[in-house]
């Protein structure tokens, strides 16, 4: 489960060692993991090096805090949001208010002839 970090992440969370989902500015000590600002040069083709750089906004770099701990503290986040979705499977299907007037969305599908013995009809 190493990218559920960054879905945390993305949303604004980050994910303590208990399993709780404060926001993400919370202090990194608490947490399991992090992303942390980086600078990342150029060494040649096909190569880079990267440094910790508190100034940097473009790239980031994941950081598991707690290597013991981020197993059972991501399941416990994830657990904890999963369990609230059944309420949410109440909410209007999105696909009625994506159609007008409500209809329903048309699939169109072609379909071609076989393939006759001497070669295909599909259109190049």
């Amino acid at each position: 489960m190493w990218c559920t970090a960054g879905f945390f992440h993305a949303a604004g969370y980050t994910i303590t060692r208990d399993g709780a989902t404060p926001g993400r500015e919370t202090e990194a000590e608490s947490t399991v993991f992090s992303f942390d600002p980086i600078r990342i040069t150029s060494t040649g083709p096909g190569g880079i090096e990267w440094a910790a750089d508190p100034n940097a906004t473009r790239r980031l770099i994941f950081h598991v805090r707690d290597t013991e701990q981020y197993p059972s503290a991501v399941i416990r986040a994830m657990k904890s949001l999963l369990v609230t979705l059944p309420q949410a499977r109440r909410a209007k299907p999105c696909c009625a208010l994506a159609t007008p007037h409500g209809t329903r969305p048309q699939i169109i599908a072609r379909r071609y002839p076989r393939e006759p013995a001497g070669g295909t009809s599909r259109p190049s």
